[in-house]
């Protein structure tokens, strides 16, 4: 259990009849029989959850080995700020799929060019299109733009986030549509980032992270 410490990055999932969803959370403390984790969120409120559900847990270790873990929740902190308790988990397994990773709905200024399939290199006119971030995740990014991209098109991004350095990669677009927004562009586009090391999709969770904590400290003061 030497993987499981305090501070650590968690995503908590939820999973219904039909849905699942994903929450980013951090262990506070470990004791020998239970564990504190920060109350998760969503969309700048408190996540709902009651004493004896059971949760799932994902984290990525300092091995950079993804595990999972089931617990139940026994009781409910809110001060001095909301936590859960949960069971210690008797033991861990790893986590070989493909992660889901819970996304943050924020606009941020998002640039782009557009790489030539051929030969891999950006395009002859050397364009940079601009846009706004619908959500992100340590996985990928929806931002609004007035450029229709095509699926399976690939680009070079750069992504402000505040306080951090800009995050810049390769990425491949997944799904294009139409979207009525009049106050950005009407262009969505879906990218799932590519050729990410470690360290960059940490700081993309790390934000998300961050904001979210900016989140639960602003809904329990008002």
């Amino acid at each position: 259990m030497e993987n499981l410490k305090v501070n650590q990055l968690m995503e908590i999932v939820i999973e219904g009849d039909n849905f699942r969803e994903y929450y980013p959370v951090r262990i506070e403390n470990i004791d020998e029989r239970s564990i504190q984790i920060g109350m998760p969120m969503k969309q700048g409120g408190i996540v709902r959850l009651q004493i004896g559900q059971e949760i799932r847990c994902i984290f990525r270790s300092s091995n950079s080995n993804y595990y999972g873990f089931s617990t139940t929740i026994t009781n409910i902190i809110k001060k001095p700020f909301p936590m859960l308790i949960t069971d210690k988990p008797s033991q861990l397994s790893t986590i070989n799929q493909k992660r889901a990773y819970v996304r943050l709905e924020v606009t941020l200024p998002i640039e782009y060019r557009l790489i030539n399939h051929d030969d891999d290199s950006e395009d002859g006119s050397e364009a940079l299109y601009h846009g706004h971030t619908v959500n992100i995740s340590a996985g990928g990014v929806l931002f609004s733009t007035n450029v229709r991209l095509e699926t399976q098109q690939h680009i070079d991004i750069k992504l402000y986030l505040p306080q951090y350095d800009p995050f810049c990669c390769k990425a491949k677009v997944l799904r294009v549509f139409d979207k009525v927004d009049f106050k950005r562009e009407n262009i969505w586009v879906a990218i799932q980032y590519e050729e990410i090391s470690d360290a960059k999709r940490d700081q993309l969770f790390n934000f998300i992270f961050e904001k979210q904590r900016e989140f639960i400290k602003a809904a329990y003061k008002r």
